[in-house]
């Protein structure tokens, strides 16, 4: 130390200046070298994490992040060889991205539970199926809503069924889906299934174990729903036409069963220029008369008799009262498959337009606010069938709060477990064969980040780490 002060007390005036304020130069330029590098690094991680984002929610495996590596590299080689360096420093390890993706997955999560603490009501949509390692897996999907509209529908929960897919085994994992997300039971607006006993079984099934418990809290039982493109799939089936069918099938079999017919029918088709290119193995009826209308008229091959596909041949083998009696048949199962909502029809109305609602048939806690609402102009006006959530969310909750409060409601319903079938096409495609191995939680993960609205706080979870380049 006394020789440090013998060395700086000999420097007087400028020349004292010019020394401080060139240690003072040094120093910064250090401080500048280490924040450069402390940028650099989290710019890395926060570029590993936006590529394991875009991995998983392309179902991509998670040793594809290596071959990104390469071909970054090979681009930096070419375009900007002096940012090389730079690139290098970012990690796309199979086992960095795997751990990028478990936290992208929780921050989702995480974001998810704070949502649903918003939410005045809530309805879940359930649908289970296995994947190619025969493990059952429950999809569970939530669609809430807050007090000012705002509706938000995410993935809550793939649960893995790895004995019995029961009705108090699906039960069991719906409660624990709740619990993680701390909904409220007494918000429970609708339940949508795709109808499976063990789903909607009244005493041993889903429905009815979900029931029991909302009763033992005294609450009212919600809505329950079958999928209601399932139902429409089920009351079809009553129709076999099989004098039909066994025609349409033959012709179908007959192009498709060997290649050199089904090229050759192909190309047939595109010298009549046709509409049609090809025949589907699943083809509507009336396509299929057509095309082969046009094929016949010009001799290609023998094929089987259409002559009764044809929609324009006098003898269809389908009298009037063969016709009648299959509409009939159509009514009653429609009146059987579609009875739970034919019991809340006059609730449905209500929500699609409360300007026709019957007054006198609303339930008593309505009647005071339709009459006022139904005489009032301005509302009217602004009142648009194809934007009911924005009208629903304008409307003044101190005048309108029942009707507010069943419209919160019955935005939250499910109509069809379509989303669940959706992801469950998604499912197929991760766990492949040839990703056989994928882990239950990886999977959920995965699935989560194809399916949200939601987008990761990629600047929180590089704040939360320590960032170190790549090996």
């Amino acid at each position: 130390m006394a020789k440090r002060l013998d060395k700086y007390d000999s420097l007087q005036g400028q020349i004292r200046a010019d020394k401080l304020s060139k240690l003072k130069s040094g120093l910064l330029s250090q401080q500048n070298t280490f924040v450069r590098q402390a940028q650099l690094n989290q710019a890395s991680v926060r570029a590993s994490f936006r590529v394991a984002k875009l991995i998983a929610s392309s179902g991509k495996p998670f040793t594809d992040g290596e071959f990104v590596k390469k071909c970054m590299d090979a681009v930096a080689e070419e375009v900007c060889p002096e940012k090389k360096d730079a690139f290098n420093a970012i990690s796309l390890s199979a086992s960095t991205i795997t751990r990028r993706v478990e936290e992208i997955g929780s921050n989702v999560y995480a974001q998810l539970q704070q949502k649903t603490k918003e939410f005045d009501f809530f309805s879940l949509a359930l649908d289970e199926s296995t994947d190619v390692q025969d493990t059952a897996q429950l999809l569970i999907f939530i669609r809430g809503v807050s007090a000012n509209f705002e509706i938000c529908e995410e993935l809550a929960a793939l649960q893995s069924l790895k004995g019995t897919t029961t009705g108090e085994d699906i039960f069991d994992k719906v409660c624990q889906t709740m619990e993680k997300l701390d909904l409220d039971w007494s918000k429970l607006a609708s339940i949508t299934t795709d109808g499976a006993p063990s789903m909607v079984g009244e005493t041993r099934g889903l429905i009815g174990r979900m029931n029991r418990e909302l009763e033992k809290r005294g609450l009212t039982a919600p809505l329950r729903v079958h999928c209601l493109i399932h139902q429409q799939a089920l009351c079809c089936k009553v129709l076999t036409w099989d004098s039909v069918m066994k025609v349409v099938v033959s012709c179908i079999n007959f192009i498709r069963a060997k290649g050199l017919k089904h090229r050759q029918f192909q190309e047939f088709l595109s010298e009549l220029e046709s509409t049609h290119g090809d025949v589907l193995y699943y083809t509507e009826l009336v396509k299929l008369a057509l095309l082969l209308e046009q094929v016949k008229k010009r001799n290609f091959v023998h094929l089987p008799a259409t002559q009764n596909l044809s929609t324009e041949n006098p003898a269809v083998p389908f009298p009037a009262e063969k016709c009648v009696e299959a509409l009939e048949m159509l009514k009653a199962e429609f009146g059987v498959r579609f009875r739970e909502l034919h019991v809340h029809a006059k609730e449905i109305r209500l929500f699609q337009n409360p300007f026709v609602a019957d007054i006198d048939e609303a339930q008593p806690s309505y009647q005071f606010e339709l009459a006022e609402l139904q005489n009032c102009d301005v509302l009217k006006d602004a009142f648009k069938p194809n934007s009911l959530i924005d009208f629903y969310a304008a409307l003044p909750n101190d005048t309108y709060p029942n009707i507010k409060k069943h419209a919160m409601k019955m935005s939250t319903v499910f109509g069809s477990t379509y989303i669940c079938e959706k992801t469950f096409s998604r499912m197929k495609l991760l766990k492949t064969p040839m990703r056989s191995r994928l882990t239950d939680a990886h999977l959920h993960q995965c699935l989560r980040l194809a399916v949200t609205r939601m987008e990761p706080d990629i600047q929180l979870l590089t704040s939360q780490m320590q960032a170190h380049s790549s090996h």
